[in-house]
């Protein structure tokens, strides 16, 4: 029986010690290629959603593809069944890729995601910090440390920036409720998610540090 996300929301701060029967998602939303990252004990699985943007859509042809992009995810979702969702939260200062399509597919996602899921906000700098340390690491760096960090565990190569964020943020979700991914960290990082996912879920904060 799945609890309603509210009541989950109590359950998720009060079981930090049971984390092991928790189940994690990591999504890294992107318009071209979103990734997906779900950790259920010691099972790891990854997906991609992938879309072709076009500079000149149309009005009607966004919207379409923004309710496919989200509807594929959340098929993922519905399969997986994962108790938490750890998110990225956008980039304000992000001038290209789109930000205002991606800004709407956020929304978008977030309100279908909270219908069930207890939902986590993590800023780009608290996924890049707890990757490498640093909270405006680039993105090679980032993708060099989950290689070094987690490709063992993952099993599979991780070749692309969007499987590897979203292995972070799945792994800063399995960190703070005190499971095992998070134990690859450094210490500068784990402070990245130490006080953060989980700290007001569902109810508006980020994952601030």
């Amino acid at each position: 029986v799945r609890l309603p996300p509210l009541v989950r929301c109590l359950v998720l701060q009060l079981s930090r010690p049971l984390s092991l029967c928790m189940s994690f998602l990591g999504l890294d939303l992107r318009l071209a290629s979103t990734g997906i990252v779900f950790i259920d004990g010691t099972t790891i699985d990854t997906q991609k959603v992938t879309s072709k943007v076009k500079e000149y859509d149309s009005l009607v042809q966004r919207t379409i593809r923004l309710n496919a992009i989200g509807g594929l995810i959340m098929t993922h979702v519905d399969k997986l069944l994962p108790e938490l969702v750890c998110i990225e939260g956008p980039s304000m200062a992000s001038k290209f890729g789109h930000p205002h399509d991606r800004s709407g597919l956020w929304w978008l996602l977030v309100s279908r995601l909270m219908r069930q899921c207890v939902v986590v906000e993590i800023p780009p700098s608290n996924r890049m910090k707890y990757a490498t340390g640093k909270g405006n690491a680039p993105k090679d760096a980032v993708l060099t440390d989950v290689v070094r960090r987690y490709q063992e565990l993952v099993g599979q190569a991780i070749q692309s920036n969007d499987l590897a964020d979203a292995i972070i943020l799945a792994a800063m979700g399995d960190r703070y409720l005190g499971a095992t991914l998070g134990r690859n960290a450094t210490q500068r990082a784990q402070r990245a998610a130490d006080t953060g996912p989980g700290a007001n879920p569902n109810s508006g904060p980020r994952a601030d540090t």
